[in-house]
């Protein structure tokens, strides 16, 4: 399958704070993202993908391009999250660097999101390394991504317009999970809520293993060789010979707060 004009490609992309099994909205009163109907036209879904520079300064130049295509005569501002009031305020954009927050490993991160406009069909499509769809009614439909997972990646670029504003979103079309990392236990605090935390037995170790053999993902991902390889499909590896694979049952704990990019 060949890329659209303003999807690209990003291969080996680490994961943070997904919601894509569904599509989640903000509760005001709570400041929580709840989970909501697929056809609810205020839920969305996102993640935040953890890009090496290389890929972020294509995708960048990718959507500076777009935005002098279609806005030239406007001013390009980004919403940026201040970490300490939680306000957000419009920074202008000078540079490829000013659409991503730069990470202490070198690495450049960015929020993915797409609202579901009313309808099902927005869902980001989630596969395994042989391509099979995963997240569907058929095959693990309660399948949550989880941070820390290595995928491949494809997403859209767009131009938006609202009121007096502009600017260039980037959504999520397509996922392809590499690896599944283990779900975090909850922290000491959350675990003192659990009215029977004493009586819960002790999970086994080969709970926490990952669904592709010994591919573990570190805590601190090492910068990881691209490759790029010609297939009918979205992704590269989609024509690898399929194994027997003991489906791991890794899920997330619940969406968490949004975060600046």
């Amino acid at each position: 399958m060949e890329l659209r004009d303003n999807q690209m490609r990003l291969t080996n992309v680490e994961v943070l704070w997904p919601r894509l099994d569904r599509p989640y909205k903000k509760n005001n009163a709570t400041g929580q993202w709840d989970p909501t109907e697929l056809t609810d036209g205020e839920g969305t879904y996102d993640v935040v993908l953890k890009l090496q520079p290389d890929q972020a300064e294509e995708l960048g130049k990718k959507m500076s391009a777009m935005f002098k295509a279609n806005f030239t005569d406007k001013h390009w501002l980004q919403k940026v999250r201040d970490p300490e009031t939680g306000g957000d305020s419009d920074v202008p954009v000078k540079k490829w660097q000013d659409l991503f927050k730069e990470t202490e490993d070198g690495r450049f991160q960015r929020k993915f999101q797409i609202k579901t406009y009313g309808t099902p069909t927005t869902k980001p499509k989630i596969f395994d390394k042989h391509f099979d769809p995963i997240g569907v009614a058929e095959r693990e439909p309660d399948f949550q991504m989880t941070t820390g997972s290595m995928v491949h990646a494809v997403i859209s670029v767009k131009a938006w317009t609202f009121g007096s504003k502009c600017g260039i979103s980037t959504r999520p079309d397509a996922f392809m999970v590499l690896t599944r990392a283990e779900r975090k236990p909850p922290s000491d605090g959350q675990a003192k809520q659990n009215y029977f935390g004493d009586l819960a037995e002790t999970k086994t170790q080969s709970e926490g293993e990952m669904i592709f053999g010994d591919q573990a993902v570190p805590t601190t991902p090492e910068p990881i060789a691209r490759k790029t390889v010609e297939a009918a499909s979205p992704f590269p590896d989609a024509g690898q010979k399929k194994e027997d694979i003991a489906v791991h049952p890794s899920l997330e704990d619940g969406p968490q707060d949004e975060i600046p990019f």
